[in-house]
């Protein structure tokens, strides 16, 4: 459990405030009660942004703008208003036994357990900013001296069921949470290949057992361990020997990969060809930057590229319409994917993609680099791993625009820092990419 004073600590361990102004804060909230955080920026010791910038490093859940939501009362309902005010929380969907929970911390495991025995529900927490958790308690849960508001008029729909203008009122994240929690668990094939990759005695026949039970996965791994992202001496034809070549771990995370990516179904209004193109762009890109990093040992690099933008995936099923405008009003205005995303709907599909990745368990530090992959220096779990993913996914986009190494590299000074790397070394992994990036399949 996180006490209130262990996340003062925790701030000043981060250099966000000195110890003096958190025994301040204390002493206030002793005197007036409140929370330590909302203490702090009161006091102008904490800024908000930097608050949650420091909560989206140290909590495992994602960062969402419920400004402009409407909530449904018998989701309200479900949690008193007294409990909401002194929480400063708000309840957004629910499905079965799962209440998602607007949180400004989410850290407060004492407050999650509260509200878990209250509603006899299992909570799942979103992070929000104090002023939007703030503002909606204030309309949904007025205090009972105030006079009601009116609550605003849910904005008109067009005949493909998305607003014609205005503020985007429909559900939004919640529609999104849901989809989520309402997906199929991953294929059971891929429990028993990880069950038998965690086994010390198993072998690369072992695992090659179970996956050739699943002809798609065996493929798909066949091909990657031939494509010109690993660059293997010679063509291998035996699914052992490329698990051999590729390694337990990383055979299991590229079928993951791949089976992740099947699990959705293909529109025509999406260009899904040119989403996979990228994808494999950016897993052979982040392969050869791995490689030149010193990386090349750690697992999870290859299908951290593939699945790095899944979150656009989940926003495409959830909300095709409402995302095709979001994507052709990124093309016009040349903003990026996540700002206009973040603007438009509140998540980006960074977010979305990170909510997945719980969802279905990827390894840890797959589902910070797909949460990370737009700010690699948020990243905590392995910052290296993230900055690799980060700017292989720059580089994929940019190559693709005929931009040579030498512009690509000089563009991202600051990626190249956080890997660690020379000017020069980034223009020579570039150019290997390039040179292998006509031969890149699509997965």
């Amino acid at each position: 459990m996180v006490e209130k004073k262990r996340i003062g600590e925790m701030l000043v361990w981060e250099g966000l405030v000195t110890t003096d102004q958190v025994n301040e804060a204390l002493d206030v909230q002793k005197q007036h009660g409140g929370k330590l955080v909302g203490i702090l920026i009161n006091l102008g010791y904490l800024d908000e942004t930097t608050f949650l910038e420091f909560l989206a490093q140290h909590s495992r859940v994602p960062n969402i703008n419920i400004a402009n939501y409407e909530i449904r009362r018998e989701i309200l309902d479900l949690v008193p208003a007294e409990l909401a005010r002194k929480h400063e929380l708000l309840p957004i969907d629910k499905m079965g036994k799962l209440l998602t929970v607007a949180m400004v911390c989410p850290l407060d495991q004492a407050t999650l357990d509260h509200l878990s025995q209250t509603t006899g529900l299992k909570i799942k927490p979103v992070l929000c900013s104090a002023a939007d958790v703030r503002d909606a308690i204030n309309r949904y849960y007025p205090e009972p001296t105030a006079a009601p508001q009116a609550q605003p008029e849910t904005a008109p729909e067009t005949a493909q069921g998305a607003p014609s203008s205005g503020t985007f009122r429909l559900t939004g994240v919640p529609d999104i949470v849901r989809r989520i929690d309402a997906l199929p668990t991953l294929p059971a094939i891929l429990a028993r290949v990880r069950a038998v990759m965690e086994d010390q005695q198993s072998s690369a026949t072992d695992i090659a057992r179970v996956i050739s039970g699943d002809p798609a996965i065996a493929s798909k791994v066949l091909q990657v361990a031939n494509s010109a992202a690993y660059g293997f001496p010679r063509k291998i034809a035996d699914i052992a020997q490329a698990i051999a070549w590729l390694g337990l771990k990383e055979t299991y995370q590229i079928a993951l990969s791949v089976r992740a990516l099947d699990m959705f179904a293909t529109d025509k209004r999406f260009d899904y060809e040119r989403f996979r193109t990228h994808s494999a762009q950016c897993a052979a890109a982040a392969n050869v930057l791995a490689k030149r990093r010193g990386l090349q040992s750690k697992p999870g690099i290859f299908a951290a590229g593939l699945l790095h933008d899944i979150g656009k995936l989940v926003l495409v099923d959830a909300l095709l319409e409402r995302y095709a405008k979001i994507t052709a009003r990124i093309a016009e205005e040349g903003h990026e994917s996540v700002l206009v995303e973040e603007d438009d709907l509140g998540v980006s599909h960074a977010e979305v993609g990170y909510l997945l990745a719980e969802h279905w368990q990827f390894p840890l530090e797959i589902g910070e680099a797909i949460r990370f992959h737009h700010k690699p220096d948020l990243a905590e779990q392995d910052k290296a791993f993230t900055g690799v993913i980060a700017l292989a996914n720059r580089v994929a986009h940019d190559a693709a625009t005929g931009q040579d190494a030498s512009a690509i590299a000089s563009t991202y000074p600051e990626l190249l820092s956080i890997l660690g790397l020379s000017a020069d070394a980034a223009v020579e992994a570039l150019e290997e990419y390039l040179d292998k990036s006509g031969e890149v399949e699509v997965l």
